[in-house]
C-alpha cells in the first residue's frame, strides 16, 4: 500500500503514509498475539520457555536478516545479469511465493490445529 501514497495529492500524502503505518503495525501486533497464542495452546507445557525463546530467537533473528537480504535481492534484480529472466519485479515475485507456501503449509496444518485447540 504505501507506494500507492505517492499518487495522494501532496497536501494529504503524508496522512496516507500514517494511516498504511498504523495498519501495518496493528497487523503486526495482532499477528505476534496470534502466534504466541497458539505456540503456548500447542506446546507442553515441560518445554514451553524453550519453544518460545527459539521462537523469539528465530523471529529476531529474522528481522535483523530479513532486510539486509531483501536488499541485496532487489539490488541484484535491478542489475542486469543475463543468467535468469529477472526485473525489478523479481524481489516482490519471491516474496508473494514465499508468502504462498506459508498460506499452503498454514492450510495444510489448520485440521490439525483445530483438533488441539
Amino acid at each position: 500500500l504505501l507506494p500507492y501514497t505517492g499518487m495522494l495529492p501532496l497536501e494529504i500524502r503524508w496522512y496516507g503514509v500514517v494511516v498504511v503505518y498504523f495498519i501495518r503495525n496493528a497487523a503486526q501486533y495482532f499477528i505476534f498475539s496470534s502466534n504466541q497464542t497458539l505456540l503456548n495452546r500447542t506446546v507442553d507445557p515441560k518445554y514451553r520457555g524453550r519453544i518460545n525463546g527459539l521462537a523469539m530467537t528465530f523471529g529476531s533473528t529474522a528481522k535483523a536478516v530479513g532486510p539486509i537480504g531483501a536488499t541485496m535481492v532487489f539490488a541484484w534484480s535491478l542489475r542486469d545479469h543475463g543468467v535468469l529472466p529477472v526485473s525489478e519485479r523479481f524481489y516482490f515475485e519471491i516474496s508473494a511465493l514465499c508468502s504462498a507456501a506459508a498460506a499452503f503449509v498454514s492450510w495444510w496444518y489448520r485440521a490439525e490445529l483445530t483438533t488441539l485447540l
